[in-house]
């Protein structure tokens, strides 16, 4: 989905954050875990989702016609 530069900049903040934790802390048994949600169904993202699906489709038409 376009737009989306900063989800993916916080999540990779998240997992780096995560791995040092866990590397810094491993000595002392200590796991540290992170969940990562795909998405959150919002208006907002709803919207977005069709306007890209709807672009990717008609490049795929051009792109065979």
């Amino acid at each position: 989905m376009p737009g989306q530069v900063h989800c993916s900049a916080a999540k990779h903040g998240v997992v780096g954050l995560t791995t040092s934790a866990a590397v810094e802390h491993a000595e002392f048994k200590v796991r540290v875990n992170a969940v990562h949600t795909w998405g959150v169904g919002t208006v907002f993202a709803a919207v977005h989702s069709v306007g890209a699906l709807r672009t990717e489709l008609l490049v795929a038409i051009r792109a065979h016609a």
